[in-house]
């Protein structure tokens, strides 16, 4: 009954209570798609009393022909399902031969291919355009997706919306191993695991695992609410403890009173007014007891100094790549400069300085090497700032500004916290950076040495920070 043009002539047909209609089906099995909403349909007609005409079938009302009917409903129902079944075959064995058989993904093209019959192929300049987005995201020259998405934008990849309109499209990309030459198709019905692609990738698999390991940072990838402000510091960050919706915050009559609530319609406790002062007063009690014991700073040190080589290791390989990407530009410009140059053809040598401005204007988006900088300094810097934020988080919230607070949250706790009006904070289940780290302690206590951790503590370290 919900298919449009079904709907459209039974509205017609109510808005119209005072005329006879004759409704016709070229065919029996365009009447409906199953025996059940073959009777229905009947029904519903003959209670508006409309009469049914087919082109290939005489409809008749008699104990016969009502049997008839729902024999040759019940046989276009098989007949679609057999069908159906069949397609499902064909299109998951194409899955499992590394054939994509649906419509086209962004940035590729489905043409037939001798050997492959129709197979997703590259499409520029998106093929292009993607790649430079999803390498710049894994590299970390494109830090949030909200970054990438502007990239793309700003080259005509998408043109319709605002950037922000598309981060959840760029997440499903990142998340797709289709680009880097991979087919999956997890579906209840087809269960396709991951298999290699016939299709040509446009990333490699290690950028493809390096976006998934960005994606899985606590905090990295994470946007703040349009909708947050100054006056409610912690509004997207907590959810009600009991239907674990977000708890939104709002001034009440005439801007007097400041308040936290759940709006969950279906929440037991919704519309529970909880004054602000108390739910933040108390979040500075909780940030309080986050506090970074002093033993934990050795083992904070050799986690950080891990993580901060590797990034830093991966953004100096991101720069190689760009500075030979420069270089191989500017080869080719010379090249084509060299050959203009020599030709006597007016035509040819247009055509060569067409290719020139090409490579030019690619040169020039690209970014100029950065000097590479004593990251031992920087490293020291960044590192007693973070040490600073653990040994007295209270001390920094009260002097950030709201993005910096919304930053804070996600560096010391791993998820958003539940709060209930009586009972407050539900402490529980919090899982925070700091908790992390006494756990590991407080095991291996017998491991840690004054200032440094011996190698056995070492190994224990690189397997959290690996986990």
């Amino acid at each position: 009954m919900n298919r449009p043009a079904m709907k459209a002539l039974l509205e017609y047909i109510d808005a119209h209570p005072n005329k006879r209609y004759v409704v016709v089906f070229d065919d029996l099995k365009r009447f409906a798609r199953d025996v059940q909403f073959h009777l229905a349909l009947r029904s519903t007609l003959r209670a508006r009393n409309v009469l049914v005409e087919c082109l290939n079938y005489k409809f008749d009302d008699s104990p016969h022909g009502k049997y008839v009917e729902v024999i040759l409903a019940g046989h276009a129902e098989l007949e679609r399902d057999e069908n159906r079944r069949q397609v499902m075959q064909k299109m998951s064995a194409r899955l499992k031969a590394g054939y994509w058989p649906f419509g086209s993904k962004k940035g590729y093209e489905i043409k037939k291919v001798a050997g492959h019959g129709k197979l997703a192929v590259p499409k520029e300049p998106e093929a292009t355009l993607l790649k430079t987005a999803l390498e710049g995201f894994a590299s970390g020259k494109f830090l949030r997706k909200i970054d990438a998405c502007e990239y793309l934008v700003m080259e005509g990849f998408w043109k319709k919306q605002h950037p922000s309109k598309y981060i959840d499209r760029f997440a499903t990309m990142l998340e797709d191993p289709f680009y880097a030459g991979y087919i999956e198709y997890l579906h209840e019905e087809w269960d396709v695991d991951r298999c290699k692609g016939q299709h040509e990738p446009i990333i490699s698999m290690e950028t493809f695992e390096l976006n998934q390991k960005r994606l899985g940072k606590n905090g990295v990838t994470k946007t703040v609410r349009a909708d947050a402000s100054e006056d409610f510091s912690l509004r997207g960050l907590l959810i009600c403890a009991h239907c674990g919706k977000h708890l939104t915050a709002a001034w009440h009559k005439g801007g007097k009173y400041p308040y936290y609530f759940c709006q969950n319609g279906y929440c037991t406790h919704k519309r529970e007014y909880i004054q602000r002062d108390l739910v933040e007063e108390s979040f500075r009690k909780l940030l309080g007891a986050q506090k970074m014991k002093p033993e934990l700073r050795s083992l904070l040190e050799i986690v950080f100094e891990k993580v901060w080589y590797e990034e830093v290791e991966t953004f100096e390989k991101a720069q190689r790549a760009l500075h030979k990407e420069r270089k191989d530009i500017e080869a080719k410009i010379a090249q084509l400069a060299d050959s203009a140059a020599e030709t006597a053809n007016f035509a040819v040598r247009q055509a060569y300085e067409k290719r020139i401005q090409v490579f030019t204007k690619e040169l020039e988006k690209l970014e100029e090497p950065v000097v590479k900088a004593d990251t031992s300094i920087i490293y020291r810097t960044a590192f007693d700032k973070s040490v600073a934020l653990l040994e007295n988080p209270v001390v920094a919230w009260d002097n950030l500004n709201f993005l910096e607070k919304q930053q804070l949250f996600y560096f010391i706790f791993q998820e958003k916290i539940p709060y209930d009006k009586k009972e407050g904070y539900r402490t529980s289940n919090i899982r925070s950076t700091v908790r992390l780290f006494e756990e590991f302690v407080g095991t291996n206590s017998h491991d840690v040495e004054v200032g440094r951790l011996n190698s056995r503590a070492r190994g224990y370290a690189e397997r959290i920070y690996k986990a």
